[in-house]
């Protein structure tokens, strides 16, 4: 005890003598210390004010990037074929399977049709879709993306033959994701980076809206035709044709123009599509 009183002892003196040294900055750490709540404070205070200036000045919903958007013909168009080659994808997403079980087909080749549509999907994302589009160009992919859709849904009409099904399962690939290269790559050339964010919205609420649609009215179609129920999204893949055709060729010509004007300028091919278009120049 008496130990440990004298050791308590000597760390009072030991401290006592250093006092003097440890101390001297000791009221500048606490006053910043106390003082940083304080400051903390301020600054929430006045980001607060600025964001709700912020929110005042701006308006909440984007209406006039809307109207500016939607007076660009060439991105009507494009709205216009994706709404109608992605909402043709609704029979087939609500029905093919109801339908593949009725015709006994089994669970592992069910699995199977649908793995392959998936796998084509991302094939195309990932590995194929950017080369394809360099090659054919926005307006060639749309088409092809419109015509694979009317070939998918027509067989998937008239048969359930797991063979036949295996052959147009992949064309998945090309009636969405081929399909949404080409639209991304129009809208980049058309749509300035200030409304690129309301553009994409747009783009996706009007495919969304259509398909939520035809989704509802798939469920009547089926219950009186069956699989004829896939005729009429085939004949929606065909009503893209002629805009696909007419409205993506514009945006091709913007995007050999711009690249033309990049080397002109010495300026890096920064869009996706210019190296086949130059090489087509020289």
């Amino acid at each position: 005890m008496s130990t440990s009183l004298w050791s308590s002892g000597a760390r009072t003196r030991s401290w006592s003598r250093r006092a003097p040294a440890d101390c001297t900055p000791a009221p500048s750490r606490s006053s910043i210390s106390a003082a940083s709540p304080i400051a903390a404070a301020g600054a929430t205070a006045l980001l607060a004010q600025a964001g709700q200036a912020a929110l005042q000045s701006a308006p909440f919903f984007p209406v006039s990037e809307l109207q500016g958007l939607l007076r660009i013909s060439r991105f009507r168009i494009a709205l216009v074929v994706s709404a109608l080659v992605y909402g043709s994808h609704a029979v087939h997403n609500a029905f093919a399977v109801i339908r593949w079980r009725q015709a006994d087909i089994s669970t592992s080749a069910i699995n199977f049709l649908w793995s392959e549509a998936v796998l084509a999907e991302v094939l195309v994302f990932m590995l194929a879709g950017p080369e394809l589009l360099d090659r054919l160009g926005v307006r060639s992919a749309a088409v092809l993306a419109a015509m694979a859709g009317a070939i998918r849904w027509s067989v998937a009409g008239v048969t359930t033959s797991v063979l036949l099904l295996s052959i147009i399962q992949p064309l998945h690939g090309l009636t969405f994701a081929l399909l949404h290269l080409a639209c991304m790559r129009m809208m980049r050339t058309l749509v300035a980076p200030s409304v690129a964010a309301t553009a994409q919205g747009l783009y996706a609420f009007g495919s969304g809206v259509v398909t939520a649609a035809l989704t509802f009215a798939s469920g009547a179609l089926y219950v009186s035709w069956a699989g004829a129920a896939f005729f009429p999204m085939a004949a929606l893949c065909a009503a893209a044709l002629p805009f696909a055709w007419f409205g993506f060729a514009n945006g091709e010509r913007l995007i050999r123009r711009s690249c033309e004007r990049r080397q002109d300028l010495r300026m890096p091919p920064t869009s996706p599509g210019c190296s086949p278009l130059l090489a087509d120049r020289r």
